[in-house]
Order: C-alpha cells, then sequence, then structure tokens
C-alpha cells in the first residue's frame, strides 16, 4: 500500500505498525500490548504522531476479534496469587536463567540456518526434511504442534512438568513463601519473550492484561527486565535483529552509519583560517594569535601547497622571547600534519581520521581544480591547497543534527532545522 500510494518511509513504517498493533491486539485480546508492541519493536519510538493512530488501529483489531471470537481472553487463568515479596530474590535468578536459556535459543536458530546454508540440499528437500524432523518429535512432544496456545495453558495450569523444575527448585528453599507454579511460568514465559521478540514493555503489559494482577506483574517486571539486560550484555539483542545480522544488516548501526555517509567535509568545514608562507616570521604568527587565540593557521611552501599548521601550542615555549623574532620562522615552528581531508569525504572518515591522529581539527585540501561549492562560490584552487579546516565540533554537531532531522521525520513531523 505504501508504495501504491507512494507514501514517505516513515509513513510507510507507520503503516506497517497499524497492522502489527491491530493483528497483535486481536491475537491475544490484548490492546495494550498490541500498540505497544508495534511501537516498541516496529516503528520504534513512542511519538505523539506515531501513538495516536497505532492506539487507534490497536483497538480496532480488538474491537473485530471481539465481535467475531468473542470477548474471551487468550488464555484461561487460574487465581494466581504471589504469596511474599521475599521471592524477588528467586524471580530475579529466573530472570537470569531466562536470559542464557533465551540467547542458546536465538544461536541455536542462526547456527541451524548458516549450517542449511553451507550445503547444497535444494530448497524442497529442507522443507522435506524439516518436515520429517517436527513429525517425529511431535511422537513425544505433541506440544510442539500448532502455535502453542494449549501448550502455553498447561504450563501455566502447572501441567507440563519441564516448565515446573526451575519453580519446583526455588519452592523447595521455602515452601511457605513460594507462589504456586503458575506464577513462575507466567514469568518465565515472559522474560523468555521478552528477550527473544526485543519488546519487554510490551511482554511486561500483556502480562498484565491477561492476568489482571498488580503483584503478578511487577515479578514479571523483574524476570523480564533483567532478561532483557543479560541477553543485551550476551550480545543478542533479539531474534529480529540476529536474523538481520545474518543478512548483514544492523539496525541500529546502519542508521547511524548511513546518516554519516550523507553528511561530507564540504557541508561542514570552516573557510576561516590563514594561510602563511614557510618564511613568514614568528612575530607574524604572534600577531595572528593576539587577535584570535584559536586561530587555525597553515603553512604553505611558495606554491600554496600545504606544509603544516601552526598554533599556540607550537610557539608557547619560545613566545615570550623577543629576541628570537628575527631567528624563528613558520617553516621551524610548524606541526607535521600526517593527514589531510577532501571536500567529498564523509562524515565517518572525518571523525575516524581525528580519533587515529588525536586531533580536533585537520585540513581540508584541494584533490583537483576545485569546481566551488554547494553554494556556488568559485574556488579555482589547485591540488594540496587549503580550501578549509574541518574542527570535531562542528563533525559531531552536524551528527546530533542529521539524527534529530531524522528521529522528527521518522515521528511524522516535516519541519525543517537548519543545521
Amino acid at each position: 500500500m505504501a508504495k501504491r500510494l507512494k507514501l514517505s518511509r516513515s509513513l510507510g513504517l507507520t503503516l506497517l505498525g497499524f497492522g502489527v498493533a491491530a493483528a497483535v491486539s486481536a491475537s491475544f485480546n490484548a490492546p495494550i500490548a498490541g500498540a505497544f508492541f508495534a511501537l516498541e519493536v516496529v516503528i520504534g519510538h513512542y511519538a505523539l504522531s506515531a501513538f495516536t493512530p497505532v492506539v487507534i488501529a490497536s483497538v480496532a483489531g480488538t474491537i473485530v476479534a471481539r465481535i467475531h471470537l468473542g470477548d474471551y481472553p487468550a488464555f484461561i487463568l487460574g487465581d494466581f496469587q504471589l504469596t511474599s515479596f521475599l521471592e524477588l530474590p528467586a524471580f530475579a535468578l529466573l530472570g537470569v536463567v531466562c536470559a542464557i536459556v533465551s540467547v542458546i535459543f536465538m544461536r541455536s536458530i542462526v547456527f541451524t540456518q548458516s549450517v542449511w546454508k553451507g550445503t547444497f540440499v535444494p530448497t524442497w528437500l529442507r522443507l522435506a526434511i524439516g518436515g520429517a524432523a517436527v513429525g517425529a518429535l511431535a511422537l513425544v512432544l505433541s506440544e510442539i504442534l500448532g502455535v502453542g496456545y494449549e501448550a502455553t495453558d498447561q504450563a501455566l495450569h502447572g501441567a507440563l512438568p519441564l516448565w515446573l523444575l526451575l519453580a519446583l527448585i526455588a519452592a523447595s528453599v521455602m515452601p511457605e513463601l513460594s507462589s504456586s507454579p503458575g506464577v513462575y511460568a507466567i514469568a518465565g514465559m515472559g522474560a523468555v519473550a521478552g528477550a527473544v521478540l526485543g519488546a519487554p514493555i510490551s511482554t511486561i503489559l500483556i502480562v498484565f492484561e491477561l492476568t489482571g494482577s498488580y503483584e503478578i506483574t511487577i515479578v514479571v517486571m523483574v524476570t523480564t527486565a533483567l532478561a532483557a539486560v543479560v541477553t543485551g550484555q550476551m550480545g543478542a539483542r533479539s531474534f529480529f535483529h540476529l536474523q538481520l545480522l545474518g543478512r548483514g544488516l544492523d539496525l541500529v548501526e546502519s542508521r547511524a552509519a548511513g546518516l554519516m555517509q550523507d553528511i561530507h567535509v564540504l557541508q561542514i568545514m570552516s573557510r576561516n583560517f590563514t594561510s602563511l608562507n614557510a618564511n613568514a616570521g614568528i612575530a607574524e604568527i604572534k600577531r595572528i594569535l593576539s587577535e584570535d587565540h584559536d586561530a587555525d593557521i597553515v603553512v604553505t611552501d611558495d606554491a600554496g601547497r600545504l606544509l603544516g599548521m601552526v598554533g599556540f601550542a607550537e610557539i608557547r615555549g619560545v613566545a615570550f622571547e623577543t629576541g628570537l623574532d628575527n631567528l624563528l620562522y613558520a617553516k621551524d615552528l610548524s606541526r607535521t600534519v600526517p593527514e589531510t581531508l577532501q571536500a567529498e569525504d564523509t562524515l565517518t572518515t572525518v571523525l575516524h581520521l581525528m580519533d587515529t591522529g588525536a586531533t580536533d581539527r585537520v585540513p581540508v585540501v584541494a584533490d583537483d581544480d576545485e569546481p566551488g561549492d554547494e553554494s556556488g562560490h568559485e574556488s579555482g584552487h589547485e591540488s594540496g591547497h587549503v580550501i578549509g579546516i574541518a574542527h570535531r565540533d562542528r563533525a559531531l554537531k552536524a551528527h546530533s543534527d542529521a539524527l534529530h532531522v531524522a528521529w522528527r521525520e521518522s515521528s511524522g513531523n516535516r519541519r525543517k532545522h537548519p543545521r
């Protein structure tokens, strides 16, 4: 629909969020969780311009589902109660264990995918082998069939011994303070789901909508938050991110890198600098720095090509020695510039060069006869001539401004913000 209607990328992403919100809310009869899942996982922000329509879509999905299916919760829950808040350490431990389980689960799938990619088995045969493997497992564990509603319902009611192992270990320490196994099942499943989906907020909300219990929601918050943090520390943000990383796409790094590739040195460099011939005396350097102690002074040869830079740091040892004014020259005092930039270099190159060179300013030199800048000014510089200075503070500000503009655009606000 976005392509057919020629919508912008941000509007297309918001439209996708509408569908996800409606689908999740209808599936679980949980409109609040559906809306926040779309905002948290798909859209990636909670700006009002996206929040309001996503909420409307989520409510609409819930209404349609209730008209056709009735107002029934996705799972029939028992009367679960939290026996004591002294159990919180046990739930915290459960969150850490769930994080480990989540990472193993996600990486095992990615590993299996990589193994299959390394084989020459045709796609149709892979599907047949996968179906046969699932069928064989179902002979022993029938719960793996379907979408998991029945298995989840059994786990909530303590009918699956496998899900109760951690709960029984915790309960055996202080049985008089232990909640029912169903509470641990809810907390454990919430922690794993939040870590795998990369949606801890949505997971907590869906548990609250299903249980209606503040106490149960608190323990789910503990387990889910810890699971999300530990999973992130282990290098697995979510299953979605791992899948995309396998395709060479990092949603976080790619977005930032893309912005930095769109900004060029010509857009951020300063043209306010002074060129001095190598034979200029120290008196001239002191005069310039007395007017502006932070001035950019480049030292050039007779042909105007860059030899180095000089500033207060280079002359401070002899700045007050008046007897040396006729003995020291710019070529004696200037520091060598190991690396230079060109007008078409990107912001990525700028910051990398400054980091590796431990400097906050780098000269920009002409690569060839420069046709002029974006404003139409003629430059006429020959190769090797300095045309500007790139400063770290201007580079960082340009990146910050680009991120801000991108965020405003993604939230649907098209007002222009000058850099």
